[in-house]
């Protein structure tokens, strides 16, 4: 008996040996693919469950090494896509005028704008520029659409507007210019993209203020520290087709304000997605004190963050203030 005994140990060792080698081998390269070899092969060849699991195994690991170099490749684009939109969103912010104060050497008026976009790049966009020594052009518009293309169309739209403007060089032929900056825009927009804006022009000398408004916001006159808004004659928005456009005027007096925006301020929501709306703008406009222009702005962006709350932005917000001091030049 004790042969067969000393037999039967030496068998069902050697066979527990066997079956329990290729199990370990199974762990070991499980912790080294769990360590990122994922080009670790397992070679077993039992011919029975062991050797299906290890194919299986195999298989995963492939699998496995595709997904992560999937993974990482996407991130990487995505941090492509990312590090371009940073470049695109400070060259959109280089095409704006951003030097404060604008035009010192002219003390007949006071100028101060801010865009806050929504995504890394917008569709809003402001301007201003002189037309000639005695004439000053201010321009407030909003793209439709966000992102990548509003940019685009944007960049196209400040373009053409000045263009226009600069080619006409007269105040009584602002509706012409407008005009013919819409007659470019539609040209080839097979996107249907089109653009709200409000040009205006001021005399430095005579205070007299005459623009046109392409479907924009209506903007507010603030004089003696009362705002109310200025007459709007309904318009087509640009890009959209061929149609004329209406000039007006206003005389301002020295210490009168402008307050130009676009419906980023009026149509900001907040949880409850309730708009800040036009008649809360003149509300919050009025109950301020005499202030700067610079102070005006940063006070309205407070208003409309606070309103928000914690609602994320929803579209760029844009804001341009005008305060006209007249040929005797900034008295505060």
């Amino acid at each position: 008996m004790i042969p067969i005994l000393l037999l039967v140990f030496y068998g069902s060792g050697r066979m527990a040996s066997r079956m329990s080698k290729p199990i370990r081998r199974l762990a070991d390269g499980a912790k080294e693919i769990s360590a990122g070899n994922f080009d670790k092969k397992l070679d077993i060849h039992t011919g029975d469950e062991v050797e299906h699991l290890a194919v299986c195994f195999n298989d995963m690991t492939m699998a496995l090494k595709e997904y992560t170099e999937n993974l990482a490749n996407a991130a990487a684009e995505r941090e492509r896509v990312r590090t371009e939109l940073s470049v695109a969103a400070r060259i959109q912010e280089d095409m704006l005028p951003n030097l404060f104060p604008a035009f010192p050497e002219h003390k007949e008026f006071a100028i101060y704008a801010t865009m806050d976009a929504a995504m890394n790049v917008g569709g809003d966009f402001y301007d201003f520029y002189l037309l000639d020594e005695n004439h000053l052009v201010i321009t407030i518009a909003d793209v439709s659409g966000k992102g990548v293309p509003a940019a685009l169309f944007m960049a196209k739209s400040q373009s053409v507007l000045k263009n226009s403007i600069l080619r006409e060089k007269m105040q009584d032929r602002l509706s012409a210019a407008i005009e013919n900056a819409n007659r470019q825009l539609c040209r080839n927009n097979d996107s249907a993209m089109f653009v709200t804006a409000l040009v205006g022009i001021l005399d430095m000398q005579s205070g007299h203020f005459t623009y046109v408004s392409g479907g924009h916001c209506p903007p507010l006159l603030g004089r003696n520290d009362h705002y109310e808004f200025l007459p709007i004659k309904k318009c087509s928005m640009l890009g959209v087709m061929e149609l004329p456009y209406t000039q007006q005027s206003v005389d301002l007096l020295p210490g009168d304000t402008l307050y130009l925006y676009t419906d980023g301020v009026s149509e900001a929501m907040d949880e409850q997605g309730r708009q800040f709306t036009e008649r809360q703008i003149k509300e919050k406009l009025n109950g301020l004190p005499h202030m700067s222009i610079e102070d005006i702005l940063a006070k309205m962006r407070e208003f409309v963050r606070q309103h928000a709350g914690t609602a994320p932005q929803s579209d760029d917000i844009t804001m341009l203030g005008l305060r006209y001091y007249g040929c005797a030049g900034r008295k505060e």
